[in-house]
């Protein structure tokens, strides 16, 4: 088989929907690049001395590979027609996402993601809300 199983990344990709497939392969090029981008700008702030820098380095390579593999995928869905260019625009989807996912895995080994509302500057949960909404529920 020529399916390619996806490593967990535990990071997230977007993918907007939309009626035309074009317009959904544009947001998640957009996007793709707006990754990469953010993890080119955490990555070179480290050098090839630091721990890690050549794993981290080879993921984004992977990332900046399959950028352009949606690249190609992307043009060869403009320049055929029918169910040629739906699955065109399908690989460079899937090429777009995949992309996404290892970009942000790099960003997120240089800045972990918040794990607590207080990394978000927000304030622990509870108060007189949460006392009436657990007395409601125990009403039921």
């Amino acid at each position: 088989s020529n399916y390619q199983y996806v490593d967990g990344t535990h990071t997230f990709y977007r993918l907007r929907l939309a009626a035309d497939p074009k317009v959904v392969v544009d947001q998640a090029r957009d996007d793709a690049k707006d990754d990469l981008a953010t993890a080119y700008t955490e990555l070179m702030q480290l050098n090839f001395r630091d721990t890690g820098y050549a794993a981290l380095e080879d993921l984004y390579s992977q990332a900046n590979a399959e950028y352009y593999q949606g690249n190609v995928a992307f043009d060869r869905a403009t320049l055929s027609g029918g169910n040629e260019s739906l699955r065109h625009f399908a690989k460079a989807a899937t090429a777009y996402t995949r992309c996404q996912a290892h970009a942000m895995q790099v960003y997120e080994a240089l800045v972990p993601p918040p794990t607590s509302p207080s990394d978000l500057g927000l304030r622990l949960f509870g108060g007189d809300w949460a006392t009436w909404e657990t007395a409601v529920g125990d009403a039921g």
